[in-house]
């Protein structure tokens, strides 16, 4: 979440999310990993191929990042789409030397295209 956005909104869902995770489980949690480049545009009206695009332009390795070298690392969001977003972080984290990640999301959006063929 943009700093603007988590001023007006005066928390971001996600870093909750993944400080709760981490006071539950006893898991360390390092927000200095992954950077954006930009302010996020919001996603709500892009395509799943317009998401992925956007996502790997958008986020990068942070300047100073800690050594995640063979570590096992739960990346947390608050809603999951296409998972763009997620794959595109996970893709960093691993380029950093993470043994594995596994992404947890609260909630899961159901795409219309989805929604249609699974009526069918």
């Amino acid at each position: 979440m943009s700093r603007r956005k988590k001023a007006d909104r005066g928390w971001d869902q996600a870093e909750v999310i993944a400080k709760e995770l981490s006071r539950a489980s006893g898991i360390p949690c390092d927000f200095s990993l992954l950077a954006r480049k930009k302010p996020k545009e919001d996603q709500h009206d892009l395509s799943a191929a317009e998401r992925a695009l956007a996502a790997k332009q958008q986020y990068h390795i942070a300047a100073k990042p800690g050594n995640i070298e063979g570590r096992h690392i739960i990346l947390t969001d608050d809603v999951l789409t296409t998972g763009a977003t997620l794959s595109a972080c996970a893709a960093l984290l691993l380029s950093l030397g993470a043994a594995d990640v596994t992404a947890a999301a609260i909630c899961r959006t159901i795409l219309k295209a989805k929604a249609k063929q699974s009526r069918q």
